[in-house]
């Protein structure tokens, strides 16, 4: 079964989309520096803005950063590994650090790439619930 699952991961690994697969970890960098150097403009021009967002921006210490989107708020951390979901090169995981969990817990999260002609977007969803946009 181990044998079984680890081709399957290496098959998916094989798989993925290398420009798109580049951009999206270009992006994280883009994320992960702005959260470090507090830039929290930048921050904002990667998310839905509310008032509890900035709010939370106020009030928190970078390795607190919580945002708050349409549907509440998430813990977001490193962004740790990223990996293809279902063949289709636009569906992604994203394998985080959570910063409010008792001790170093990790999350799933999932990445998927629209394209439109409006250009292009991303969501980030924990299970059906979308919780952040850019």
């Amino acid at each position: 079964m181990q044998i079984l699952v680890f081709f399957t991961i290496l098959t998916i690994f094989a798989s993925i989309n290398a420009d798109f697969k580049e951009e999206i970890t270009e992006l994280v960098k883009e994320i992960n520096k702005a959260v470090e150097t507090e830039d929290h403009q930048k921050i904002a021009g990667f998310f839905e803005e509310s008032a509890s967002f900035h709010d939370c921006l106020a009030n928190r210490r970078k390795e607190e950063l919580v945002e708050f989107v349409e549907f509440g708020k998430i813990e977001f951390g490193r962004i740790l590994a990223i990996s293809e979901v279902d063949g289709s090169n636009s569906t992604f995981s994203l394998r985080t650090t959570t910063l409010f969990s008792e001790g170093d817990g990790e999350i799933e999260w999932i990445l998927k790439k629209n394209e439109d002609g409006n250009g292009t977007s991303y969501r980030i969803s924990k299970g059906h619930e979308i919780c952040l946009g850019f």
